[in-house]
């Protein structure tokens, strides 16, 4: 039930639920989620983590800088180069 009262809140885990609910569907995000909850729970009550919402657009950002890392990385290991648009004349 926590896991879905997610869907639509503006904070990490929210954009987490939205990001996975269009890739893997609703039972698996739901899934996904709740497993990210437990651990952040876990954490907080093992080792006294706080938890610290970092926000949906940085979320985001970061997710958008991975993603980016990934291209990159891939591109080379195949020999190339990726360029982008601003710079590509």
């Amino acid at each position: 039930m926590a896991a879905l009262s997610l869907q639509r809140s503006r904070t990490a885990l929210g954009a987490a639920f939205r990001r996975t609910a269009r890739y893997k569907g609703g039972a698996v995000t739901i899934f996904v989620i709740a497993r990210k909850l437990a651990i952040l729970v876990y954490r907080m009550l093992r080792y006294g983590h706080d938890y610290v919402d970092i926000g949906e657009a940085q979320y985001e950002a970061r997710f958008r800088l991975r993603r980016i890392d990934t291209l990159h990385h891939n591109a080379k290991s195949l020999g190339y180069r990726v360029v982008p648009i601003s710079n590509a004349t």
